[in-house]
Protein backbone atom coordinates (compact mmCIF):
# COMPACT_ATOMS: atom_id res chain seq x y z
CA UNK A 1 0.00 0.00 0.00
CA UNK A 2 2.57 2.29 1.15
CA UNK A 3 5.05 1.59 -2.44
CA UNK A 4 1.14 2.78 -4.56
CA UNK A 5 1.03 5.92 -2.77
CA UNK A 6 4.50 6.60 -3.28
CA UNK A 7 4.65 6.44 -6.82
CA UNK A 8 1.23 8.33 -6.85
CA UNK A 9 3.09 10.97 -4.88
CA UNK A 10 6.10 10.80 -6.95
CA UNK A 11 3.64 11.20 -10.46
CA UNK A 12 1.71 13.78 -9.11
CA UNK A 13 4.77 15.53 -8.17
CA UNK A 14 6.55 14.84 -11.46
CA UNK A 15 3.18 16.11 -13.50
CA UNK A 16 3.23 19.26 -11.41
CA UNK A 17 7.00 19.78 -12.00
CA UNK A 18 6.52 19.01 -16.04
CA UNK A 19 3.27 21.64 -16.01
CA UNK A 20 5.43 23.74 -14.51
CA UNK A 21 8.35 23.95 -16.44
CA UNK A 22 6.33 24.07 -19.96
CA UNK A 23 4.19 26.99 -18.62
CA UNK A 24 7.66 28.68 -17.40
CA UNK A 25 8.75 27.72 -21.08
CA UNK A 26 5.92 28.93 -22.93
CA UNK A 27 6.79 32.07 -25.86
CA UNK A 28 5.52 35.13 -25.23
CA UNK A 29 6.64 38.42 -27.32
CA UNK A 30 6.95 40.06 -23.88
CA UNK A 31 9.90 39.35 -22.34
CA UNK A 32 12.61 41.16 -23.71
CA UNK A 33 14.76 44.05 -22.87
CA UNK A 34 13.77 47.15 -25.61
CA UNK A 35 16.91 45.86 -27.55
CA UNK A 36 16.41 46.93 -31.26
CA UNK A 37 18.59 44.03 -32.89
CA UNK A 38 19.82 44.23 -36.04
CA UNK A 39 19.31 41.62 -38.47
CA UNK A 40 19.98 39.99 -41.99
CA UNK A 41 17.84 38.41 -44.87
CA UNK A 42 18.75 34.95 -43.35
CA UNK A 43 17.50 35.86 -39.72
CA UNK A 44 14.51 37.87 -41.16
CA UNK A 45 13.62 34.69 -42.97
CA UNK A 46 13.42 32.75 -39.90
CA UNK A 47 10.71 34.81 -38.76
CA UNK A 48 8.82 34.40 -42.14
CA UNK A 49 9.51 30.65 -42.14
CA UNK A 50 7.78 29.98 -38.61
CA UNK A 51 11.19 29.63 -36.89
CA UNK A 52 11.05 32.00 -34.84
CA UNK A 53 8.36 34.66 -33.27
CA UNK A 54 8.63 38.12 -32.56
CA UNK A 55 8.22 42.12 -33.59
CA UNK A 56 10.44 43.43 -36.69
CA UNK A 57 10.99 46.27 -37.97
CA UNK A 58 11.72 47.51 -41.68
CA UNK A 59 14.14 50.38 -41.54
CA UNK A 60 14.32 52.62 -44.79
CA UNK A 61 18.71 53.83 -45.44
CA UNK A 62 18.20 56.87 -43.65
CA UNK A 63 19.25 57.04 -40.22
CA UNK A 64 18.55 60.70 -39.29
CA UNK A 65 14.50 60.03 -40.24
CA UNK A 66 14.61 56.28 -38.27
CA UNK A 67 15.80 57.78 -35.11
CA UNK A 68 12.47 58.75 -33.91
CA UNK A 69 10.65 55.59 -34.58
CA UNK A 70 13.72 53.49 -33.42
CA UNK A 71 14.36 55.57 -30.46
CA UNK A 72 10.10 55.47 -29.99
CA UNK A 73 10.31 51.65 -30.43
CA UNK A 74 13.15 51.24 -27.57
CA UNK A 75 11.39 53.36 -25.41
CA UNK A 76 8.25 51.57 -25.63
CA UNK A 77 10.11 47.99 -25.37
CA UNK A 78 11.90 48.94 -22.69
CA UNK A 79 8.22 50.19 -20.73
CA UNK A 80 6.38 46.40 -22.17
CA UNK A 81 9.60 44.32 -22.30
CA UNK A 82 9.98 43.32 -25.87
CA UNK A 83 12.66 43.59 -27.87
CA UNK A 84 12.93 45.02 -31.87
CA UNK A 85 14.46 42.92 -34.95
CA UNK A 86 15.55 45.92 -37.64
CA UNK A 87 16.19 44.99 -41.11
CA UNK A 88 17.38 47.46 -43.16
CA UNK A 89 14.81 47.16 -46.06
CA UNK A 90 16.42 50.06 -48.76
CA UNK A 91 19.00 47.40 -50.15
CA UNK A 92 17.69 45.88 -53.63
CA UNK A 93 18.46 42.59 -52.53
CA UNK A 94 16.70 43.00 -49.65
CA UNK A 95 13.30 44.69 -50.92
CA UNK A 96 12.90 41.70 -53.29
CA UNK A 97 12.61 38.94 -50.04
CA UNK A 98 11.35 41.29 -47.28
CA UNK A 99 7.45 40.50 -47.08
CA UNK A 100 6.14 43.42 -45.26
CA UNK A 101 6.69 47.40 -46.08
CA UNK A 102 9.18 49.70 -44.89
CA UNK A 103 8.54 51.61 -41.72
CA UNK A 104 6.54 49.13 -40.40
CA UNK A 105 6.33 47.09 -37.35
CA UNK A 106 5.23 43.00 -37.27
CA UNK A 107 4.91 40.69 -34.99
CA UNK A 108 5.19 37.50 -36.59
CA UNK A 109 4.05 34.54 -34.57
CA UNK A 110 4.75 30.65 -36.32
CA UNK A 111 5.57 32.39 -39.52
CA UNK A 112 2.28 34.26 -39.63
CA UNK A 113 2.45 38.00 -39.50
CA UNK A 114 -0.55 38.53 -36.25
CA UNK A 115 -0.59 42.12 -36.44
CA UNK A 116 0.80 45.07 -37.97
CA UNK A 117 0.91 48.74 -38.06
CA UNK A 118 2.89 51.27 -40.42
CA UNK A 119 4.07 53.81 -38.08
CA UNK A 120 4.63 56.46 -41.07
CA UNK A 121 1.07 56.96 -41.53
CA UNK A 122 1.16 58.72 -37.75
CA UNK A 123 2.33 61.87 -36.72
CA UNK A 124 4.96 62.06 -34.28
CA UNK A 125 2.85 62.50 -31.20
CA UNK A 126 0.77 59.77 -32.61
CA UNK A 127 3.14 56.84 -32.35
CA UNK A 128 3.35 56.22 -29.03
CA UNK A 129 -0.26 55.61 -28.92
CA UNK A 130 -0.84 53.84 -32.01
CA UNK A 131 2.52 51.28 -30.53
CA UNK A 132 0.52 51.28 -27.44
CA UNK A 133 -2.56 49.83 -29.15
CA UNK A 134 -0.53 47.72 -31.86
CA UNK A 135 0.96 45.72 -28.70
CA UNK A 136 -2.77 45.55 -26.77
CA UNK A 137 -3.83 43.79 -30.22
CA UNK A 138 -0.78 41.20 -29.84
CA UNK A 139 -1.56 40.50 -26.36
CA UNK A 140 -4.81 40.48 -26.95
CA UNK A 141 -4.29 37.36 -29.82
CA UNK A 142 -2.01 35.59 -27.87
Amino acid sequence: MKNKISKLLTAMIGLCLLTIILTACGKTPFNGEGKIINIDLKEYQQFVDGKKDGFVYVKRPFPEQEKRYLDQLTKMGKEKHFNVYVIDGGLDLYSKYIHQISRTIVYYKEGTVKSTVDLEKFEKDQVDLVINQFLQDVKENE
